[in-house]
């Protein structure tokens, strides 16, 4: 049996790359269809360079037309708290969810499942792009209807932006950590325990504040050595 696919083999879980992680085929979808569909990346590089021009030109109109810089500084934090707590969610009661429909349970798979299975496995560390521009023109388009200021909504969007950017960043240099350390790094290790210790604890990636306050942070053994099987993801609700 795969030592990657059970928590109680005592065996460590080696190192997969993207050409070596099987694919999910669930209710005659195969991985790649899915994934041709909504996009892989093996960096958070295809992300950076999609939204960050996005976030500058942003910014740079929002500049134009003269929002002070209060304004700028107050939306920004804003919409960054914003992104940490759509993350929480999202991984929490989204990612974590395990549909009936077959097509539903393909398409989380993709979204998170598969990564928890095979932490090592690079590609499948960024969320799809498609998924995070449909949800990022969903978000504006909400800020656009409730508030009045377009500029104001704006600037929290791209707050929101540069949050889920640092999101990808730090989630890769999470698993990279993962693939070059013994001993996990401090600042990765709620992640890494998320992982390798209990799925149903620290849903945050770019903070942890949010686990600290709905009650699912543990506190995660950052000295722990080795290479321990992945825990399954396993659902949080029903």
């Amino acid at each position: 049996m795969d030592p990657q696919l059970t928590a109680n083999n005592k065996e460590p879980a080696r190192p997969f790359h993207s050409e070596e992680a099987p694919r999910a085929d669930v209710g005659g979808l195969s991985w790649g269809s899915v994934t041709r569909f909504f996009g892989v990346s093996p960096s958070p590089l295809r992300p950076v360079l999609f939204f960050l021009p996005i976030d500058a030109g942003v910014l740079a109109i929002c500049y134009a037309a003269g929002t002070s810089i209060r304004t700028f500084i107050v939306t920004l934090a804003a919409g960054f708290l914003a992104w940490s707590l759509a993350e929480y969610l999202l991984h929490r009661f989204l990612f974590h969810a395990r549909p009936r429909r077959a097509w539903l349970r393909a398409i989380l798979d993709r979204l998170h499942h598969h990564h928890h299975r095979y932490p090592y496995d690079l590609p499948s560390v960024a969320l799809p792009l498609w998924f995070m521009i449909g949800f990022s023109m969903a978000a504006v388009l909400v800020l656009l209807v409730l508030i009045d200021s377009w500029s104001v909504a704006l600037l929290l969007y791209t707050g929101f932006g540069v949050g889920y950017l640092c999101y990808e960043v730090t989630h890769y240099l999470t698993h990279r950590a993962l693939l070059r350390e013994e001993v996990w790094p401090r600042w990765a290790s709620p992640h890494l325990s998320h992982h390798f210790a209990c799925a149903g604890a620290h849903f945050g990636v770019t903070t942890t504040i949010w686990d600290r306050i709905f009650r699912t942070y543990e506190k995660p053994d950052w000295k722990r050595a080795g290479r321990l099987p992945p825990v399954d993801s396993a659902p949080t609700f029903r």
